[in-house]
């Protein structure tokens, strides 16, 4: 089963009901040039909605794309993170 299958996703709601009463989120990724790089974050989760902030949704069309953003990144569930604290770590 591959991680990003469509039965293993949570839209923000989901997210937030499964963290319960737990503030902590590790994300982890690479940077461009492969080096792992982990942001872990202390804070509150927060369902929000692009197409009721222009901003945002501006933001996120510059991010992705127009045709993706119309096509099927709208359509997705949004979460923004208030951060009350947050860890780094890169890989060298």
């Amino acid at each position: 089963m591959h991680v990003i299958a469509a039965e293993r996703r949570l839209d923000a709601e989901g997210v937030v009901a499964e963290m319960g009463t737990l503030r902590v989120m590790a994300l982890a990724t690479t940077t461009s040039d492969g080096e792992r790089l982990q942001i872990t974050v202390h804070g509150r989760a927060a369902e929000v909605f692009p197409a009721e902030d222009r901003g945002l949704e501006s933001f996120l069309i510059g991010a992705y794309g127009r045709e993706a953003w119309e096509s099927r990144r709208s359509a997705h569930s949004w979460a923004r993170i208030d951060p009350h604290r947050m860890i780094t770590y890169r890989d060298r």
